[in-house]
C-alpha cells in the first residue's frame, strides 16, 4: 500500500470507512459482504426456526390448558 492510499475495502480520509460491498466486522476490520443468496438462506433458516419455536410454544400452552378448565387465560397468553 502506497502512502496516501487505503488498503482494499477501506475508504475515507483516514481509511476508517468501508467501501461499498464491504462491512465492518466485530474487530472494526472491513471484510467483503457475503453473497446475497447466502444472506437470504441464513434469514430463511432464522425465520423457519422462529416460526417452529412459536408453534411449539402455542402447542405446549394449549396442551397444558387441557389439564385446566380456564381456556380464556390460555388465549390471552397467546395473543
Amino acid at each position: 500500500v502506497a502512502t496516501g492510499e487505503c488498503k482494499d475495502g477501506y475508504t475515507g480520509n483516514v481509511c476508517a470507512n468501508c467501501e461499498d460491498g464491504w462491512s465492518h466486522s466485530s474487530a472494526y476490520d472491513c471484510s467483503k459482504c457475503p453473497p446475497t443468496a447466502l444472506n437470504a438462506l441464513r434469514l430463511g433458516f432464522i425465520l423457519l426456526f422462529a416460526f417452529g419455536l412459536l408453534l411449539f410454544m402455542i402447542r405446549s400452552t394449549l396442551q397444558g390448558s387441557r389439564r385446566q378448565k380456564a381456556m380464556t387465560s390460555v388465549y390471552l397468553k397467546i395473543f
